[in-house]
């Protein structure tokens, strides 16, 4: 969830965020399933975009600034 709300205030100034989360919801094993959906309802209407089931192999910094993930 930390990682969630860092990438709200990056969203918040200004910043295009996608979280990538390997597990199938925000928050991690044993948070509460309604508190993790209406928070990333929440986030998503903020601007956030989310991956979820989504594992990265590596990542790559392109020389515009921006961050290629696979």
């Amino acid at each position: 969830m930390f990682i969630c709300l860092q990438g709200s205030v990056w969203q918040r100034l200004g910043s295009e965020v996608t979280a990538i989360e390997f597990l199938g919801h925000v928050g991690g094993i044993g948070i509460d399933m309604e508190i993790t959906k209406n928070f990333q309802r929440i986030l998503q209407k903020q601007g956030l975009k989310f991956k979820l089931n989504t594992k990265v192999t590596s990542a790559a910094k392109r020389p515009d600034g921006k961050i290629d993930v696979s």
